[in-house]
C-alpha cells in the first residue's frame, strides 16, 4: 500500500507540472490551455489518458478524497472546452451569415478547439472502484448516484448531430460500472442495507440491455454473506436461481461465498452445516468445478459455528478428505485456517441428550420451542481431547510446514476446558509453547484461565502482573518477548472488562 500511495503522488505532482508548464508557455491563453490543438502535442497539458491514469494510481493507493477531486478537475476542464467549441463554432456560423463570405470565415479562424479531456468509461469505472476500496457507506452511496446519473444521460433521446457534436460526450453504462457500484455495498460496513441495496442494483440490471457477469452474481452473495442476517443462505440460494436462469454459469468462487452465507448463519439456522456441506459435494462431483482449500474450510467453520452433533467428527473427515488429496490438487492444501477451524469445532463440540422424563419427536430442531427439555453435553472428551492433542502436536512440531498462531494457542486451550481436561502438563505446556513464540495474547490468557486450575494459573504468569489480592493481570507487565509476535490489536483490552475476565478468586 506505502508504495501505491508514492506512486500515485508522484503521478500526481507529474500531472501538476504537466498544467503548470502548459500555462506557462509563451503566447499562452486560457483557450489554448484548455483546448489544446493536437498537431502541437497539446502544449504539453494532459489529455484524457494522462488524467485517467492518476486517477487509477489514486483509487490503487485508497485516496478516495484526492480521486474524486480530480475526477472533478476532470469534469470542469471536459466542460470548458466543449462550451469553447460551441461558441466557435456558433460564432462561425453567426459571421458567416452576416458576411455571406463563409471561406472568409475558415481563413479568419482557423480550425476549431480540440476536445482533449473526456470523462470515458474507464474514467467512470475507476472513480467508482476507488469508492468501493474505501468501504464507507457514504461513497457507496455516492457510487450509486453516479450510477443512476449516467444510466439517466444515456436513455434521454440522443443528440441531434452538430458540427460541435462529440460522440464520446454520452458515456453508456456497462457491466462494469454496475459490479463497481455493487462491489461498493458489499464492502461497505452496512449489513442488511448493504447486502440490500446490492440486490436492488442487480435487479436494475436484468432490466437494462446490460448482462450481469459471474462477477457481478459473486459479489451480490458476497453481499449477503457479510449480511450478519441468519437469511443470508437462502437469499444467497435465491441470487443462485437467478443466476442460472441468466444463463451465467456459477464458478468456484459462488459456491465458496454460497457456503460461506450458510457458515455465517449455522449457529442458528439447523442444517445450515450440511447444506454447506452439500455444495462442498457437488463441486467434488463436478468436472468443472474443483474446491480449494478456502471452500473446504469454509465447510468446517460451518460446521465448527453449528449446533450440530458429532461436528468434530465431521471437522475432522473433512480434514482427512483435504490431506487425502492435496497431492492431485495442490489448491486443496489444509492451512493453518483450516487446523483452527477443526480446533474449534473440537471446542464447541456437544449432542443432543433427551431428559429421560420427556419424549422428543423425531423431526424436533434444536431451535424450535417445545415441552421437551434438550440437554446438551460435550461429545466423548476422550475422542476429541485425542483429535486435538493429536493436530496440536502435528502443528508443534513443524511437520506441517505451519507456525501456530494465537488463535491456534487460545483455541487449544479452549478445547482442554470445553472438554474438562485435568492434564495439568499438557495445559501448561501449550502456554509455554505460546510465550516462547511470541504469540500471547488477552485471549489466549483468558483461554488459559478456564484451562488451568487458580494455582496452576498463578504459576504460569509472571508474579508482578498479578494483583495478589484480587488475582486480576495485566497484559503490560508480560515480558516483551511474550506478546512481540502477537498481532498489535489482540494486544490491547479494556481495563474494565479484562480485570473482570481475568479475576482468579
Amino acid at each position: 500500500m506505502k508504495k501505491a500511495q508514492e506512486t500515485a503522488h508522484e503521478a500526481h505532482q507529474c500531472l501538476v507540472r504537466m498544467e503548470r508548464d502548459a500555462l506557462s508557455r509563451p503566447n499562452h491563453d486560457a483557450t489554448e490551455t484548455n483546448h489544446p490543438d493536437t498537431n502541437n502535442n497539446n502544449n504539453g497539458a494532459p489529455d484524457t489518458v494522462t488524467y485517467n491514469m492518476v486517477l487509477h494510481a489514486h483509487a490503487k493507493a485508497g485516496h478516495v478524497q484526492q480521486g474524486i477531486a480530480l475526477f472533478q478537475t476532470m469534469e470542469c476542464v471536459s466542460e470548458q472546452q466543449h462550451k469553447a467549441l460551441a461558441d466557435y463554432w456558433n460564432e462561425r456560423n453567426a459571421r458567416a451569415t452576416s458576411l455571406d463570405d463563409p471561406q472568409h470565415d475558415q481563413n479568419t479562424y482557423g480550425d476549431p478547439p480540440k476536445i482533449t479531456v473526456q470523462p470515458t468509461v474507464r474514467t467512470y469505472t475507476t472513480i467508482m472502484d476507488a469508492m468501493a476500496r474505501s468501504r464507507s457507506t457514504s461513497y457507496a452511496q455516492a457510487a450509486t448516484d453516479l450510477l443512476h446519473k449516467l444510466v439517466d444521460q444515456s436513455q434521454q433521446e440522443e443528440p441531434q448531430e452538430t458540427q460541435y457534436s462529440n460522440d464520446d460526450s454520452v458515456v453508456h453504462v456497462n457491466e462494469a460500472m454496475y459490479n463497481a457500484c455493487i462491489n461498493a455495498w458489499a464492502k461497505s460496513d452496512s449489513g442488511l442495507h448493504g447486502a440490500q441495496r446490492a440486490t436492488q442494483l442487480l435487479r436494475d440490471m436484468l432490466k437494462t440491455n446490460v448482462k450481469p457477469t459471474v462477477v457481478t452474481f459473486n459479489t451480490v452473495i458476497h453481499a449477503w454473506a457479510k449480511s450478519g442476517v441468519m437469511s443470508a443462505g437462502k437469499k444467497a440460494e435465491t441470487i443462485l436461481h437467478s443466476m442460472r436462469q441468466c444463463g451465467v454459469e456459477p464458478n468456484e468462487r459462488t459456491y465458496t461465498t454460497l457456503m460461506d452465507c450458510w457458515s455465517k448463519c449455522a449457529a442458528e439456522i439447523p442444517g445450515a452445516a450440511h447444506r454447506a456441506l452439500e455444495l462442498l459435494t457437488h463441486m467434488t462431483k463436478s468436472t468443472s468445478l474443483q474446491p480449494n482449500c478456502v471452500a473446504y474450510s469454509t465447510v468446517i467453520d460451518a460446521f465448527a459455528r453449528s449446533r450440530e452433533p458429532n461436528k468434530a467428527l465431521m471437522a475432522v473427515q473433512i480434514l482427512k478428505r483435504m490431506r487425502a488429496i492435496s497431492s492431485s490438487n495442490p489448491r486443496a492444501t489444509p492451512s493453518l485456517v483450516t487446523y483452527n477451524s477443526v480446533l474449534n469445532a473440537c471446542a464447541t463440540s456437544y449432542h443432543y441428550r433427551r431428559n429421560s422424563n420427556t419424549t422428543i419427536k423425531s423431526d424436533h430442531k434444536p431451535n424450535q420451542s417445545s415441552d421437551a427439555k434438550i440437554v446438551l453435553e460435550p461429545d466423548d472428551p476422550v475422542v476429541t481431547m485425542t483429535i486435538v492433542k493429536h493436530l496440536y502436536q502435528e502443528l508443534a512440531s513443524g511437520e506441517l510446514g505451519m507456525i501456530p498462531d494465537h488463535m491456534t494457542y487460545g483455541t487449544v486451550l479452549k478445547a482442554c476446558a470445553a472438554n474438562h481436561l485435568n492434564d495439568e502438563d499438557f495445559v501448561a505446556g501449550v502456554f509455554n509453547d505460546a510465550c516462547e513464540a511470541g504469540r500471547v495474547t488477552f485471549g489466549v490468557c483468558f483461554e488459559l484461565r478456564k484451562a488451568a486450575n487458580a494455582h496452576l494459573y498463578r504459576s504460569l504468569l509472571p508474579e508482578e502482573s498479578l494483583n495478589a489480592s484480587t488475582g486480576h493481570f495485566d497484559l503490560k507487565k508480560f515480558p516483551p518477548s511474550w506478546t512481540c509476535n502477537a498481532p498489535r490489536s489482540t494486544r490491547r483490552y479494556n481495563s474494565n472488562n479484562g480485570r473482570r475476565m481475568a479475576n482468579i478468586t
